[in-house]
Protein backbone atom coordinates (compact mmCIF):
# COMPACT_ATOMS: atom_id res chain seq x y z
CA UNK A 1 0.00 0.00 0.00
CA UNK A 2 2.70 2.46 0.98
CA UNK A 3 4.87 1.81 -2.04
CA UNK A 4 1.85 2.57 -4.22
CA UNK A 5 1.38 5.84 -2.34
CA UNK A 6 5.05 6.72 -2.86
CA UNK A 7 4.81 5.92 -6.57
CA UNK A 8 1.56 7.90 -6.86
CA UNK A 9 3.15 10.97 -5.28
CA UNK A 10 6.13 10.75 -7.64
CA UNK A 11 3.93 10.34 -10.73
CA UNK A 12 1.78 13.30 -9.69
CA UNK A 13 4.74 15.58 -9.04
CA UNK A 14 7.00 14.57 -11.93
CA UNK A 15 4.73 13.23 -14.69
CA UNK A 16 1.53 15.25 -14.16
CA UNK A 17 -0.57 12.13 -13.47
CA UNK A 18 -3.94 11.99 -11.76
CA UNK A 19 -4.19 8.98 -9.44
CA UNK A 20 -7.17 6.94 -8.23
CA UNK A 21 -6.86 4.06 -5.75
CA UNK A 22 -9.30 1.14 -5.92
CA UNK A 23 -9.26 -0.53 -2.50
CA UNK A 24 -11.16 -3.09 -0.49
CA UNK A 25 -13.03 -1.62 2.45
CA UNK A 26 -11.05 -3.95 4.74
CA UNK A 27 -7.94 -1.97 3.79
CA UNK A 28 -9.62 1.31 4.65
CA UNK A 29 -10.57 -0.06 8.06
CA UNK A 30 -6.88 -0.42 8.96
CA UNK A 31 -6.30 3.35 8.92
CA UNK A 32 -4.96 3.52 5.36
CA UNK A 33 -7.53 6.16 4.39
CA UNK A 34 -5.71 8.78 6.49
CA UNK A 35 -2.52 8.24 4.51
CA UNK A 36 -4.43 8.43 1.21
CA UNK A 37 -6.07 11.69 2.25
CA UNK A 38 -2.74 13.22 3.26
CA UNK A 39 -1.28 12.20 -0.13
CA UNK A 40 -4.19 13.76 -2.00
CA UNK A 41 -5.22 10.62 -3.89
CA UNK A 42 -8.84 9.72 -4.59
CA UNK A 43 -10.05 6.41 -3.12
CA UNK A 44 -12.82 4.25 -4.60
CA UNK A 45 -13.95 1.24 -2.49
CA UNK A 46 -14.52 -1.91 -4.59
CA UNK A 47 -15.90 -4.39 -2.04
CA UNK A 48 -19.19 -6.22 -2.35
CA UNK A 49 -21.90 -4.65 -0.15
CA UNK A 50 -21.57 -6.07 3.36
CA UNK A 51 -18.37 -7.98 2.46
CA UNK A 52 -15.38 -5.69 3.08
CA UNK A 53 -12.85 -8.44 2.22
CA UNK A 54 -14.40 -9.48 -1.11
CA UNK A 55 -13.89 -7.60 -4.38
CA UNK A 56 -16.89 -6.53 -6.44
CA UNK A 57 -15.34 -7.42 -9.79
CA UNK A 58 -18.25 -6.09 -11.85
CA UNK A 59 -18.25 -2.87 -9.85
CA UNK A 60 -14.51 -2.51 -10.45
CA UNK A 61 -15.00 -2.95 -14.21
CA UNK A 62 -17.84 -0.42 -14.26
CA UNK A 63 -15.65 2.09 -12.39
CA UNK A 64 -12.82 1.60 -14.88
CA UNK A 65 -15.15 1.99 -17.86
CA UNK A 66 -16.75 5.06 -16.33
CA UNK A 67 -13.48 6.86 -15.74
CA UNK A 68 -10.97 8.35 -18.14
CA UNK A 69 -8.10 6.04 -17.23
CA UNK A 70 -4.98 5.67 -19.34
CA UNK A 71 -3.33 2.80 -17.43
CA UNK A 72 -3.77 0.59 -14.39
CA UNK A 73 -1.18 -0.53 -11.85
CA UNK A 74 -2.01 -3.75 -10.01
CA UNK A 75 -0.47 -4.51 -6.61
CA UNK A 76 -2.33 -7.44 -5.07
CA UNK A 77 -1.19 -9.86 -2.38
CA UNK A 78 -0.24 -13.33 -3.61
CA UNK A 79 0.01 -15.40 -0.40
CA UNK A 80 1.85 -18.66 -0.01
CA UNK A 81 1.49 -21.31 2.76
CA UNK A 82 3.92 -19.38 5.00
CA UNK A 83 1.65 -16.33 5.16
CA UNK A 84 -0.16 -17.42 8.32
CA UNK A 85 -1.27 -13.87 9.12
CA UNK A 86 -3.47 -14.02 6.00
CA UNK A 87 -4.24 -17.73 5.70
CA UNK A 88 -5.37 -17.96 9.34
CA UNK A 89 -7.75 -15.04 8.85
CA UNK A 90 -11.20 -16.46 8.12
CA UNK A 91 -12.28 -13.14 6.57
CA UNK A 92 -9.44 -13.03 4.04
CA UNK A 93 -10.39 -13.74 0.42
CA UNK A 94 -7.33 -14.27 -1.86
CA UNK A 95 -7.24 -11.91 -4.82
CA UNK A 96 -7.50 -13.23 -8.37
CA UNK A 97 -4.44 -11.44 -9.76
CA UNK A 98 -4.53 -13.14 -13.16
CA UNK A 99 -8.24 -12.43 -13.55
CA UNK A 100 -7.78 -8.79 -12.57
CA UNK A 101 -4.99 -8.27 -15.11
CA UNK A 102 -7.00 -9.98 -17.84
CA UNK A 103 -10.08 -7.84 -17.15
CA UNK A 104 -8.02 -4.65 -17.34
CA UNK A 105 -6.30 -5.73 -20.56
CA UNK A 106 -9.69 -6.58 -22.08
CA UNK A 107 -10.56 -2.91 -21.69
CA UNK A 108 -7.53 -2.02 -23.79
CA UNK A 109 -5.58 -0.41 -20.95
CA UNK A 110 -1.82 -0.85 -20.33
CA UNK A 111 -1.20 -2.86 -17.14
CA UNK A 112 1.70 -2.44 -14.74
CA UNK A 113 2.14 -4.88 -11.84
CA UNK A 114 4.10 -4.81 -8.59
CA UNK A 115 5.09 -8.14 -7.10
CA UNK A 116 6.83 -9.45 -3.98
CA UNK A 117 7.17 -13.01 -5.26
CA UNK A 118 10.49 -14.72 -4.52
CA UNK A 119 9.88 -17.36 -7.18
CA UNK A 120 8.90 -17.07 -10.86
CA UNK A 121 6.33 -14.32 -11.50
CA UNK A 122 3.62 -15.27 -13.99
CA UNK A 123 1.65 -12.02 -14.23
CA UNK A 124 0.92 -11.22 -17.92
CA UNK A 125 1.17 -7.45 -17.50
CA UNK A 126 2.95 -5.07 -19.86
CA UNK A 127 5.47 -4.27 -17.10
CA UNK A 128 6.28 -6.15 -13.88
CA UNK A 129 8.36 -4.62 -11.06
CA UNK A 130 9.87 -6.90 -8.43
CA UNK A 131 12.78 -5.73 -6.26
CA UNK A 132 13.29 -9.07 -4.48
CA UNK A 133 17.00 -10.02 -4.63
CA UNK A 134 16.06 -13.65 -5.39
CA UNK A 135 14.64 -12.72 -8.81
CA UNK A 136 16.72 -13.77 -11.85
CA UNK A 137 16.45 -12.20 -15.28
CA UNK A 138 17.02 -15.49 -17.14
CA UNK A 139 13.69 -16.77 -15.80
CA UNK A 140 11.91 -14.42 -18.20
CA UNK A 141 13.95 -14.77 -21.37
CA UNK A 142 11.66 -14.41 -24.38
CA UNK A 143 8.73 -13.06 -22.38
CA UNK A 144 6.53 -10.38 -23.95
CA UNK A 145 6.28 -8.78 -20.52
CA UNK A 146 9.02 -6.35 -19.52
CA UNK A 147 10.54 -7.09 -16.09
CA UNK A 148 12.33 -4.68 -13.75
CA UNK A 149 14.08 -6.88 -11.20
CA UNK A 150 16.17 -6.47 -8.07
CA UNK A 151 17.02 -3.70 -5.55
CA UNK A 152 17.85 -1.30 -8.40
CA UNK A 153 14.06 -0.88 -8.80
CA UNK A 154 13.11 -0.60 -5.16
CA UNK A 155 10.55 2.19 -4.67
CA UNK A 156 12.25 4.34 -2.06
CA UNK A 157 10.03 7.27 -0.97
CA UNK A 158 11.22 10.78 -1.76
CA UNK A 159 11.69 11.70 1.91
CA UNK A 160 14.01 8.70 2.30
CA UNK A 161 15.80 9.53 -0.94
CA UNK A 162 16.56 13.04 0.31
CA UNK A 163 18.04 11.71 3.55
CA UNK A 164 20.01 9.03 1.73
CA UNK A 165 22.23 11.84 0.44
CA UNK A 166 22.97 13.10 3.98
CA UNK A 167 26.02 12.20 6.03
CA UNK A 168 25.34 9.57 8.70
CA UNK A 169 27.07 9.71 12.07
CA UNK A 170 26.98 7.30 15.01
CA UNK A 171 27.04 7.73 18.78
CA UNK A 172 29.87 6.10 20.68
CA UNK A 173 28.01 6.58 23.96
CA UNK A 174 24.53 5.12 24.43
CA UNK A 175 23.61 4.20 20.82
CA UNK A 176 19.98 4.77 19.84
CA UNK A 177 18.01 1.73 18.65
CA UNK A 178 14.61 1.72 16.92
CA UNK A 179 12.41 -1.40 16.92
CA UNK A 180 10.00 -1.60 13.99
CA UNK A 181 8.41 -4.95 13.10
CA UNK A 182 6.28 -4.07 10.11
CA UNK A 183 2.63 -3.28 9.55
CA UNK A 184 1.08 -5.58 12.15
CA UNK A 185 3.86 -7.63 13.85
CA UNK A 186 1.64 -10.71 13.83
CA UNK A 187 4.34 -12.89 15.40
CA UNK A 188 4.83 -10.59 18.39
CA UNK A 189 8.51 -9.80 17.83
CA UNK A 190 8.29 -6.29 19.29
CA UNK A 191 7.69 -7.34 22.90
CA UNK A 192 10.29 -10.09 22.70
CA UNK A 193 12.95 -7.74 21.29
CA UNK A 194 12.12 -5.07 23.83
CA UNK A 195 12.49 -7.54 26.71
CA UNK A 196 15.98 -8.40 25.41
CA UNK A 197 17.01 -4.77 25.09
CA UNK A 198 15.69 -3.64 28.47
CA UNK A 199 18.53 -5.54 30.12
CA UNK A 200 20.86 -3.12 28.28
CA UNK A 201 18.92 0.03 29.26
CA UNK A 202 21.97 1.67 30.87
CA UNK A 203 24.08 1.46 27.71
CA UNK A 204 21.36 2.02 25.06
CA UNK A 205 18.45 4.28 24.27
CA UNK A 206 15.59 2.86 22.26
CA UNK A 207 12.11 3.48 20.98
CA UNK A 208 9.34 1.37 19.45
CA UNK A 209 7.40 2.17 16.29
CA UNK A 210 4.13 0.27 15.76
CA UNK A 211 2.78 -0.34 12.26
CA UNK A 212 -0.57 1.09 11.22
CA UNK A 213 -2.31 -2.32 11.25
CA UNK A 214 -1.10 -3.40 14.71
CA UNK A 215 -4.03 -4.94 16.66
CA UNK A 216 -5.02 -2.99 19.81
CA UNK A 217 -2.42 -0.40 18.91
CA UNK A 218 -3.37 2.06 21.67
CA UNK A 219 -3.11 -0.61 24.36
CA UNK A 220 0.22 -1.83 23.02
CA UNK A 221 1.62 1.71 23.01
CA UNK A 222 0.39 2.27 26.56
CA UNK A 223 2.02 -0.99 27.66
CA UNK A 224 5.42 -0.01 26.26
CA UNK A 225 5.25 3.52 27.63
CA UNK A 226 4.51 2.08 31.07
CA UNK A 227 7.91 0.39 30.78
CA UNK A 228 9.50 3.77 30.20
CA UNK A 229 9.93 3.21 26.45
CA UNK A 230 9.18 5.85 23.82
CA UNK A 231 6.52 4.51 21.46
CA UNK A 232 5.14 5.93 18.22
CA UNK A 233 2.33 4.86 15.93
CA UNK A 234 0.53 6.25 12.88
CA UNK A 235 3.84 7.79 11.83
CA UNK A 236 3.31 9.76 8.62
CA UNK A 237 6.96 9.81 7.59
CA UNK A 238 9.28 7.07 8.85
CA UNK A 239 12.38 8.53 7.17
CA UNK A 240 13.61 10.85 9.99
CA UNK A 241 12.70 8.29 12.68
CA UNK A 242 14.82 5.61 11.03
CA UNK A 243 17.61 7.92 9.87
CA UNK A 244 18.22 9.25 13.39
CA UNK A 245 18.82 5.75 14.75
CA UNK A 246 22.23 4.19 15.18
CA UNK A 247 20.58 0.86 14.36
CA UNK A 248 17.10 -0.40 13.52
CA UNK A 249 15.86 -3.84 14.45
CA UNK A 250 13.35 -4.72 11.77
CA UNK A 251 11.51 -7.55 10.10
CA UNK A 252 13.10 -8.70 6.85
CA UNK A 253 10.76 -7.00 4.41
CA UNK A 254 10.83 -3.71 2.54
CA UNK A 255 12.17 -1.86 5.58
CA UNK A 256 15.58 -3.45 5.03
CA UNK A 257 15.73 -1.75 1.61
CA UNK A 258 14.80 1.58 3.24
CA UNK A 259 17.48 1.20 5.89
CA UNK A 260 20.17 0.25 3.38
CA UNK A 261 19.44 3.36 1.30
CA UNK A 262 19.46 5.56 4.40
CA UNK A 263 22.79 4.10 5.50
CA UNK A 264 21.28 2.87 8.78
CA UNK A 265 22.70 -0.46 10.03
CA UNK A 266 20.05 -3.11 10.53
CA UNK A 267 19.49 -6.23 12.60
CA UNK A 268 16.78 -8.35 11.00
CA UNK A 269 14.23 -10.86 12.28
CA UNK A 270 12.23 -12.93 9.79
CA UNK A 271 8.52 -13.65 10.06
CA UNK A 272 8.65 -16.47 7.50
CA UNK A 273 11.36 -18.58 5.90
CA UNK A 274 11.36 -16.80 2.54
CA UNK A 275 12.11 -13.50 4.25
CA UNK A 276 15.48 -14.90 5.24
CA UNK A 277 16.48 -14.61 1.59
CA UNK A 278 16.24 -10.83 1.97
CA UNK A 279 17.95 -10.88 5.36
CA UNK A 280 20.83 -12.93 3.96
CA UNK A 281 21.14 -10.69 0.92
CA UNK A 282 21.68 -7.62 3.08
CA UNK A 283 23.81 -9.61 5.52
CA UNK A 284 26.06 -10.64 2.63
CA UNK A 285 26.12 -7.00 1.50
CA UNK A 286 27.55 -6.12 4.92
CA UNK A 287 24.84 -3.73 6.13
CA UNK A 288 22.63 -6.04 8.20
CA UNK A 289 22.91 -8.75 10.83
CA UNK A 290 20.53 -11.69 10.31
CA UNK A 291 19.18 -12.42 13.82
CA UNK A 292 17.12 -15.39 12.68
CA UNK A 293 13.51 -16.45 12.87
CA UNK A 294 12.91 -18.25 16.19
CA UNK A 295 12.77 -16.41 19.51
CA UNK A 296 15.61 -18.31 21.23
CA UNK A 297 17.91 -17.90 18.23
CA UNK A 298 17.08 -14.20 17.98
CA UNK A 299 17.75 -13.58 21.69
CA UNK A 300 21.22 -15.15 21.50
CA UNK A 301 22.19 -13.29 18.32
CA UNK A 302 20.80 -9.98 19.56
CA UNK A 303 22.87 -10.17 22.74
CA UNK A 304 26.01 -10.78 20.67
CA UNK A 305 25.12 -7.91 18.31
CA UNK A 306 24.57 -5.45 21.17
CA UNK A 307 27.82 -6.37 22.91
CA UNK A 308 29.97 -6.13 19.79
CA UNK A 309 28.72 -4.31 16.68
CA UNK A 310 26.37 -1.81 18.29
CA UNK A 311 29.11 -0.20 20.40
CA UNK A 312 31.58 0.13 17.52
CA UNK A 313 31.00 3.39 15.58
CA UNK A 314 33.67 2.31 13.10
CA UNK A 315 31.81 -0.92 12.31
CA UNK A 316 28.46 0.86 12.12
CA UNK A 317 29.93 3.40 9.70
CA UNK A 318 31.16 0.59 7.46
CA UNK A 319 27.70 -1.04 7.53
CA UNK A 320 26.23 2.33 6.58
CA UNK A 321 28.53 2.66 3.58
CA UNK A 322 27.78 -0.84 2.36
CA UNK A 323 24.04 -0.33 2.70
CA UNK A 324 24.07 2.67 0.43
CA UNK A 325 26.11 0.71 -2.10
CA UNK A 326 23.45 -2.03 -2.20
CA UNK A 327 20.39 0.29 -2.60
CA UNK A 328 21.14 3.59 -4.34
CA UNK A 329 17.64 5.02 -3.80
CA UNK A 330 16.85 5.90 -7.43
CA UNK A 331 14.42 3.04 -8.08
CA UNK A 332 11.34 5.26 -7.97
CA UNK A 333 12.71 7.45 -10.76
CA UNK A 334 13.71 4.42 -12.86
CA UNK A 335 10.33 2.70 -12.47
CA UNK A 336 8.33 5.84 -13.30
CA UNK A 337 10.42 6.46 -16.42
CA UNK A 338 9.97 2.83 -17.53
CA UNK A 339 6.21 3.09 -16.96
CA UNK A 340 6.06 6.12 -19.25
CA UNK A 341 8.09 4.32 -21.94
CA UNK A 342 5.89 1.22 -21.79
CA UNK A 343 2.73 3.32 -21.84
CA UNK A 344 3.91 5.17 -24.94
CA UNK A 345 4.87 1.87 -26.61
CA UNK A 346 1.45 0.32 -25.89
CA UNK A 347 -0.29 3.44 -27.20
CA UNK A 348 1.54 3.08 -30.54
CA UNK A 349 0.36 -0.51 -31.11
Amino acid sequence: MFRCLHLAEHLKQNHNCEIVFFLLESSLDSGILEFCDSSGVKVVPVSLPGSPWVEDTLGFERALKGGSFDAVLVDLVCPDPQDDDLNDNSDYCPADILGCVQRVKALGLPVFALSDRFDHVDIPADLVINSCPAQQGQWYAGSRTKFLLGPKYYLLPNSFRNLSRCQKTFLSEKPHVVIFCGGNDHRGFTSMLLDCLLSHAKSLSFEVVLGAATPDIDLRAEEYRAQGVDCRFKVKDMAPVLFNADCVISTSGNTLFDLAALGVPAAAVSTRERQRITARFFSDAGCCVDLGMEFEEIAVNLKLFVNTVLHSPKQLLEMSRRGRESVDGDGLVRVAEEMVLVFESVQKR
